[in-house]
């Protein structure tokens, strides 16, 4: 039958190679007895040639055990190891048989052989190592003791034998109470290994930063999304004295708890919101980090979902009256005897009338913006064909958009019909409320592409920069007031943000967008 292979723990490795250095140690002590002539006074009187054989029998077996216990791979059988501890009970056997039986002093030296074989071995073979050292000392007590002694040698070797079972069986006992426990803790050690992998899998590709910190402010933990919203992918933050704004909303936090959540600007077009939350036990604290770009983008989509149905039925409404209006003013055109008067009213209710006809269609654009089809476009053919367009309308000629020289070319995920009608937009706005040229830039802010609109005009003052994103908001009478609101909901609902800023004097308008990268062939 095959051996069956017994795997060898990490702890019954470390036990069977204590093992072979004590064996090896002890061969060595015997041998230097012998060479110092100091065996008869230490173990009494002796066989001299059994024991000097057997002693230097040992030391050549704790030779080879012990390399090849440390020759890898190691991984002994429990025959094998029978096999040893076996070997070493026959040369205690000798010893004891050289040196006077049962009153040699080197009797306890079967105790060692029998607790190494009931923790390194399983089942009966763990008594089989007993047996066998109890049989050699029946067969010492009977070949040495005389006849008035024999009944008492044979006494003392069988309580040595039931000293040894007892010793076997409570060793194993202990052995496997003592593995069963390791195995458990192993088990639980593996688990939350694995449990604390996955969860910095989870925590990495989690959109919400998360940092956590010690009461030193040591940093334990950052994950890509917090370093991507602080600007710091490149840093190595080690404390978090090293971003100071998120240092000190951290002692605010500290001192007034109750209010958990602030919020920092990392540039001048990003903001994102800390919040801190104590693990009293740990003594550490998690602070989260939430890209605000993206929580506006939720509430605005949640306002269009409840707006979108509200503005398309009026829309709808609307557009009905409007069309008998457009009808009865073509019929009153057609009148011959219209006077000056007359046609001038007719041409006001036109105008008017186209009017409310684009505020109806850019309310029916409202209820549009849940449907988005991304997809890659590269900016700057993309940005030309745009310019095409409005030369080919006449909006534009050659030079009123100026493209900055040696940009790398980009790439976005967007919507292409959203990003046309938002570029177009900002452009036709620029011409008509600014001054000519515009000029298209790009920029990195906090990770994510900036494209910058600026035209030569002179910047809006403040009251004006907070309302023109809002809508029915405009500067002309000709307006709507929905072209910017309208773009900037084009750019929530395809994860950018449209924003605008005051540029050395101009008004600048950016697109922001989170996913971009270099184009391959740049």
């Amino acid at each position: 039958m095959a051996a069956t292979k017994f795997a060898l723990s990490q702890q019954r490795y470390l036990t069977l190679r204590s093992y072979s250095i004590y064996r090896l140690l002890l061969a060595i002590a015997l041998i230097t007895l012998l060479w110092a002539d100091l065996t008869q006074q230490l173990v009494g009187d002796y066989e001299s040639d059994i024991f000097k054989y057997s002693v230097y029998a040992l030391g050549i077996v704790g030779l080879i055990g012990l390399s090849v216990i440390f020759r890898p791979p190691f991984d002994p059988n429990s025959q094998e190891i029978v096999g040893w501890l076996l070997t070493d009970t026959c040369l205690t056997f000798a010893f004891i048989y050289a040196t006077g039986g049962l009153g040699s002093s080197l009797l306890p030296l079967y105790l060692v052989i029998v607790v190494v074989g009931a923790v390194l071995l399983q089942g009966q073979l763990v008594f089989l190592i007993a047996s066998v050292a109890t049989i050699s000392l029946l067969v010492a007590a009977v070949s040495i003791a005389n006849s008035t002694s024999e009944a008492q040698s044979l006494f003392t070797a069988a309580a040595w034998g039931f000293g040894l079972f007892l010793m076997a069986g409570s060793v194993s006992l202990l052995a496997k109470r003592l593995y069963a426990t390791m195995e458990s803790e192993e088990a639980q050690s593996s688990l939350i290994i694995e449990l604390q992998a996955i969860n910095n899998r989870i925590i990495g590709r989690m959109n919400t930063g998360v940092i956590v910190i010690d009461h030193l402010l040591n940093v334990k933990q950052i994950n890509p999304a917090a370093k991507r919203l602080l600007a710091c992918e490149n840093e190595d933050i080690r404390n978090l004295s090293a971003l100071k704004e998120a240092a000190d909303c951290f002692h605010q936090w500290q001192e007034n708890p109750h209010h958990y959540a602030r919020e920092i600007a990392v540039d001048d077009t990003h903001v994102v919101k800390l919040s801190f939350v104590e693990l009293v036990e740990q003594q550490e604290s998690l602070i989260f980090i939430e890209d605000q770009a993206r929580l506006r983008y939720r509430v605005e989509q949640m306002k269009l979902a409840s707006l979108g149905h509200l503005t398309a039925s009026i829309a709808h409404e609307i557009r009905n009256p409007l069309s008998a209006i457009s009808y009865a003013r073509e019929l009153l055109s057609q009148a011959p005897e219209l006077t000056d008067d007359s046609r001038h009213f007719l041409d006001i209710i036109q105008r008017q009338e186209h009017r409310v006809n684009r505020i109806v269609s850019n309310t029916f654009e409202l209820s549009k913006h849940d449907s988005v089809n991304s997809e890659r476009i590269d900016l700057k053919p993309f940005l030309e064909a745009v310019l095409q367009e409005l030369q080919e309308m006449h909006e534009f000629q050659s030079g009123d958009i100026i493209f900055a020289a040696n940009e790398p070319a980009f790439t976005v995920e967007f919507d292409r019909d959203h990003l046309r009608q938002i570029t177009m937009n900002l452009f036709e706005n620029a011409k008509r409320y600014g001054k000519l040229p515009i000029s298209v830039e790009y920029r990195i802010l906090a990770g994510a592409l900036s494209l910058d609109i600026c035209d030569q005009g002179e910047a809006l003052d403040d009251s004006t920069q907070k309302q023109i994103f809002e809508p029915f908001f405009t500067l002309s009478d000709k307006g709507t007031g929905l072209g910017l609101y309208i773009s900037r909901q084009l750019c929530q609902a395809n994860r950018a943000n449209l924003m605008y800023s005051n540029y050395r004097g101009h008004s600048r308008f950016s697109i922001v967008m989170s996913s971009w990268s270099k184009t391959a062939d740049d």
